[in-house]
């Protein structure tokens, strides 16, 4: 395959640059959002400072951030600075199972173990985290967070912008909101409005006008 780009050098870039390669990508390079943290020249790889991307350097990449709001904000910029010309490339761990029937859009990362199960449809720009399973025919919408181990039933609706914490177990049927939170370890046992922040077992609504993570 083509090489691609990965948004963020250094801690989660790299994570997300193994699952490219292993799921036989070269890697273009790194462009980098944060002039102010130190680079650490860990790996041998090309870096750009985003804010000198011109139309044409950047062709396809994946975005390795876990904050869904961060992911927004940079594929839109990269969009603006690119000319429209950089377009999202998908990455899936040869190690995760996705049906054959479920549906995942461009700028999608599933990681190592993760399973995606028939029916399912997953958004653009969605992180699927290591070990986590989506049961069937259950919906995501654009830029969400599913973290490490995380288990959500069948048939759930779950909005833009949500991030679902680690290990946390969401049951059949359930709708979370945009721009929702729901913490590590809780278990969904009922719908959740937008923005809010759920934590605990059952989940409760700790914060309802949370402005999303």
């Amino acid at each position: 395959m083509d090489g691609i780009w990965i948004i963020g050098y250094r801690d989660f870039g790299f994570e997300v640059a193994d699952v490219a390669q292993e799921a036989g990508y070269a890697i273009a390079g790194y462009v980098e959002y944060d002039a102010s943290e130190k680079q650490e020249e860990r790996r041998e790889a090309r870096i750009l400072p985003i804010d000198e991307m011109t139309p044409g350097a950047v062709d396809r990449f994946v975005c390795a951030m876990t904050s869904t709001l961060l992911r927004q904000s940079l594929v839109e910029r990269i969009a603006v600075l690119s000319g429209g010309t950089a377009a999202p490339a998908s990455v899936v761990h040869p190690s995760a199972t996705v049906s054959r029937h479920a549906k995942t859009q461009g700028g999608t990362v599933v990681m190592a173990g993760s399973v995606i199960a028939s029916g399912a449809k997953l958004g653009q720009w969605n992180l699927v985290n290591r070990g986590a399973t989506i049961g069937h025919h259950t919906q995501f919408g654009d830029y969400c967070t599913v973290g490490p181990g995380v288990h959500v039933g069948g048939n759930c609706n779950i909005e833009r912008n949500t991030y679902i914490g680690i290990g946390a177990t969401v049951l059949n049927y359930i709708r979370i909101g945009s721009h929702c939170l729901v913490g590590a370890g809780a278990v969904v046992t009922k719908d959740v409005p937008d923005h809010s922040l759920v934590m605990g077992v059952p989940a409760r609504v700790i914060k309802s006008d949370f402005p999303g993570r």
